[in-house]
């Protein structure tokens, strides 16, 4: 029996390391990655902007922004009657 091939992934810009935001964006589920990549890239989005970006309904963009919340990912900030919500500050550049 051969051993078998180890093959390592590389980063798709293989000059550099990935960056922590990539790789914990590639650890989360596909519903918080969809909420949390657009805070990432425009920080200060409303939930309700989130909403559109998403396509989840207004309680599942809540409920998934109290989860990332919960585990240190983003915060929000209560603007009116909506928040406007802000990656963690260990995941800003």
């Amino acid at each position: 029996m051969s051993p078998a091939k180890h093959t390592t992934e590389e980063p798709i810009d293989s000059s550099s390391p990935p960056s922590q935001k990539s790789t914990i964006l590639d650890l989360l589920p596909e519903d918080e990655r969809r909420i949390l990549q657009p805070v990432l890239t425009s920080p200060g989005l409303t939930q309700i902007e989130l909403r559109d970006r998403s396509d989840f309904s207004k309680a599942k963009v809540s409920q998934t922004v109290t989860d990332l919340e919960k585990r240190g990912l983003l915060y929000r900030e209560s603007q009116g009657r909506t928040y406007r919500i802000y990656p963690d500050e260990s995941l800003e550049m």
